[in-house]
Order: C-alpha cells, then sequence, then structure tokens
C-alpha cells in the first residue's frame, strides 16, 4: 500500500506517514469521540485514495453510514426528510452521496464477536477488495481482545496491511473521568498494548464537553509514536452534530 499522511497537522507532524503492517490503538472513556474519531479517519484515508473497512462490533452500519453522509454533506439532514430538500440541497446531496459511494470505504456489522472471526473477515476483503486499512470499533467488546493486538500485528505484516483500532477503557479509569487517561487505564494495565506502533488516547474534559449537540476540543494524547513513548498532546474541534473533526 502506498504511505498516506495523517489527515490533521498536529498528528501528521508528530506521526511518520501511516504504512504496512502498522497498528494503531485508540482508548477513551464512554463517548469520548473515539468512534466520530475514526470514522472521520476513515473518511480522509479513503479520499487520499486508500482501501478501507470499518469494522463495527455495537454499533449498526446504517448508523454508521448516516453519521457518515453528515459528515460528506455536514448537515444535520435526516434521510427522511430528503423529499423536503430543495432542488439545489437535493442535488448537492445525490452529488456527495455519488462521491462517497466511489471510495472504497466498506462498513461492516461484526456479527461473531471474536478476534479470530474479525481477522478472516478483513484477510477476505484483503484478497477480494483490495482493502487495505481496517479500522475495527470496539476492539473492547470481541471475545479474544486481550491476544488482539499480538493477531493483529502479525497479520498486518504478513498481508501488508493496516488497522486502526479503538477500545473502551478499564472500569476504573472511571474514578479519574476529570483527568487525562494513561496506558495504565487500558484493561491488564496496558501489557497487551506491546505490539501497537502507535497509541492514541482521546479525552473530553467535562468542564468543556456541553452535553449537547455542538462543538468540543477533544484531547489527543499521543502515548507512543513509531514504536517510542511520547508524550505529546493535541487538541482537535469534534463537532458532534455532523459528525466531523477538524483542527
Amino acid at each position: 500500500m502506498k504511505n498516506l499522511n495523517w489527515p490533521y497537522r498536529g498528528l501528521s507532524n508528530y506521526l511518520q506517514p501511516i504504512t504496512s503492517g502498522h497498528l494503531v490503538v485508540v482508548g477513551g472513556l464512554h463517548m469520548s469521540g473515539k468512534t466520530t474519531f475514526l470514522l472521520n479517519l476513515a473518511y480522509k484515508f479513503a479520499l487520499e485514495g486508500g482501501r478501507v473497512a470499518f469494522f463495527s462490533c455495537s454499533e449498526p452500519s446504517k448508523n454508521l453510514q448516516t453519521r457518515l453522509l453528515r459528515r460528506v454533506f455536514e448537515s444535520q439532514l435526516k434521510l427522511e426528510d430528503t423529499k423536503d430538500l430543495p432542488t439545489d440541497e437535493l442535488d448537492e446531496l445525490n452529488r456527495s452521496l455519488y462521491e462517497l459511494k466511489q471510495l472504497t470505504l466498506d462498513i461492516v456489522d461484526l456479527k461473531e464477536r471474536s478476534i479470530e472471526r474479525t481477522i478472516e473477515v478483513a484477510a477476505e476483503l484483503h484478497h477480494s477488495r483490495g482493502v487495505e486499512i481496517f479500522f475495527i470499533d470496539d476492539l473492547y467488546l470481541l471475545s479474544g481482545k486481550r491476544k488482539a493486538c499480538g493477531l493483529l500485528k502479525q497479520v498486518g505484516m504478513t498481508l501488508g496491511i493496516v488497522f486502526i483500532v479503538a477500545t473502551k477503557l478499564k472500569h476504573s479509569a472511571y474514578r479519574n473521568a476529570g483527568k487525562m487517561p494513561r496506558i495504565e487505564d487500558f484493561e491488564g494495565n496496558g501489557s497487551y498494548l506491546a505490539e501497537a506502533d502507535t497509541i492514541m488516547l482521546l479525552h473530553c474534559p467535562p468542564d468543556d464537553w456541553s452535553g449537547s449537540y455542538g462543538i468540543d476540543k477533544v484531547e489527543i494524547t499521543l502515548s507512543r509514536a513509531g514504536g517510542v513513548d511520547v508524550d505529546f498532546t493535541e487538541v482537535l474541534q469534534f463537532d458532534w452534530s455532523k459528525a466531523v473533526v477538524n483542527d
């Protein structure tokens, strides 16, 4: 696969382009923006010519497709309201739908929630559709998750593909919900993350989180980059109503 730069300046300035065999782990508490972040990354990588698949373990694929459409159309449009749209907006929507369909961006419901089955589906899509970048949301819900990173890294290196996975943190991390999470907040104190090339932790400070569909600042801390432990934080803007993440 061709190398792809990270689509956000603060991350691309610090991280090397994503390349074959790369394994990225994104952690965060519930409602910290993991799915929104991954969905935006998937869309942006696909726009750059990457062949992408997004595996959902929890949210139905139809919901994710709607969120992705909002990301493309950048509106609060409900699909059932399309018949009431003015002609120019309907034309814009149809163009967005057409452009979306031209991308290799498959959204897949993982009905059998095991890391072994996930790898099987990834291998099938790689061979049949040429998919090279796989997003997994939410690793926490898959059986076999403790050995997941080792398996994903091995498969990624063998097939020349990339895995970007999101996972919740362990329950005890909620006691410090107002503080920036750490690697120790991953299940098993993060010991199963040994194979990860990049580790990101998302944190939406309670004081900044509006609890509505507004725009919030989400802190993204790099705890590992290129296999080296680091400590670097970038702040991104999350527009929840449009499912958009901006610098």
